[in-house]
């Protein structure tokens, strides 16, 4: 397509010099020089209508025109498009509490719904990933502002970046489609003289022009998408390159303390004492601000109390300091999920078994776990407290046939 723009402008450029429209040619060199000689690729209407629509919140007008005119084999297995799916209904389903409506507004309870009915349907796909499966316990948080694994959504950065991938998909999806007449003419003429060359039947040099563009036109479509997932890895490496860097820094510094360790045992073993602030000093190291400075090193066995604890706590600091300072998870609506869970088929439960699995595994190990199962025991939500038609459901799928059902249950 750019060759083609390219040679536009030279025959618009020579029709000028022909006819000594110095002004035209002086007006056409200067726009088209500031746009560095470069053509972009152009949202038609329908793409500009879907960026509007995201950017007012209107979830159902957007829902009505995504579905009408992106192509129904994207719509159903273009993975891209199923993850940007699911990242606008989330927009959609938290943006008037992103606003500062109540949870408890018409237009929060009804954002929700759309978002569960999507969970029911076509969200169903996104289940099996992991990134994905938090949401579907979305629709059950009283707050969600208030919900810690869903504080992202309600960043800007976040919004921000939804809507540029969202623009960089609609680009290579939407295209716009109409073409002005010089350059249907170029083309037009350039597969006529290139096909004359190549052979004598009419027939074939047509279809060898249409398949020249139909594969340009795939090209950037294949282009896009995997600037997208580039995008996508290029963040993962990230995350994954600093939690290297954090390990790596633990580690030379469990080395230094290690490497102390030997020194002042040998001494030991050598017969040099050993000096209480040294292996205060040592402790110090290995425990920081949690080392109890009470502690009497001159003591006998002190001393080897106090560095065998700090070795002990040295093996899961991040967790043990992140205990001290979780707080417990908002509380579910347990009323609601037992009502629900009845009424839904097999998969939707085996999803929503493996919610309420990953809230628990994922709580932080002490007081804000303690919580959750506190919550689980008091609000019954296996039923074995009462029978009714919550226990019955629980037991059909403790008996399920489907091993994927019983194994969310479990």
């Amino acid at each position: 397509m750019a060759d083609v723009e390219k040679k536009v402008i030279e025959a618009i450029r020579e029709y000028f010099q022909c006819r000594d429209k110095k002004k035209l040619l002086a007006s056409l060199d200067a726009e088209y020089g500031a746009a560095g000689g470069k053509s972009s690729s152009q949202l038609n209407k329908h793409g500009k209508e879907l960026l509007s629509l995201f950017a007012s919140g209107s979830g159902p007008p957007f829902l009505a025109s995504w579905e009408k005119n992106l192509p129904s084999a994207v719509l159903e297995k273009d993975r891209t498009c199923r993850r940007l799916e699911f990242g606008w209904q989330v927009h959609f389903a938290v943006y008037h509490l992103r606003r500062g409506s109540s949870p408890q507004s018409a237009e929060c309870r009804s954002a929700m719904e759309i978002f569960k009915k999507f969970l029911e349907n076509r969200g169903q796909l996104m289940g099996e990933f992991e990134e994905y499966s938090t949401f579907f316990a979305l629709p059950y948080v009283p707050d969600a502002k208030k919900h810690k694994p869903f504080e992202h959504v309600f960043k800007d950065g976040w919004v921000v970046d939804l809507k540029t991938r969202l623009d960089a998909f609609l680009k290579s999806v939407l295209k716009e489609q109409h073409l002005p007449l010089l350059v249907k003419i170029l083309q037009s003429g350039t597969s006529g003289s290139s096909s004359n060359g190549a052979s004598s039947n009419g027939a074939s040099k047509n279809g060898g022009g249409n398949t020249a563009v139909a594969g340009a036109a795939l090209g950037g479509k294949e282009t896009e998408n995997l600037r997208l997932q580039l995008t996508e890895c290029e963040e993962r490496a990230l995350l994954y390159i600093r939690r290297f860097n954090e390990s790596q820094a633990s580690y030379q510094s469990l080395l230094g303390v290690a490497r102390d360790l030997v020194g002042t045992l040998q001494e030991s073993v050598a017969g040099t004492p050993v000096s209480p602030q040294e292996i205060e000093q040592l402790c110090s190291r290995l425990a920081g601000s949690s080392l109890d400075r009470a502690l009497d090193f001159s003591r006998p066995g002190s001393a080897v109390g106090a560095l065998q604890s700090t070795i002990t706590d040295m093996r899961t600091p991040k967790l043990q300091a992140s205990q001290q300072q979780a707080a417990p998870l908002p509380s579910l609506d347990y009323n609601k999920i037992k009502t629900r869970l009845p009424q839904l088929s097999p998969k939707q439960a085996a999803l929503l078994f493996q919610a309420l699995r990953l809230r628990l595994t994922q709580s932080i190990d002490g007081y804000q776990r303690d919580c959750v199962i506190s919550a689980y025991v008091e609000a019954d939500i296996l039923g074995c407290a009462r029978p009714g038609k919550h226990r019955d459901a629980i037991q059909r799928a403790l008996t399920s046939s489907k091993p994927e059902l019983q194994e969310s249950t479990m």
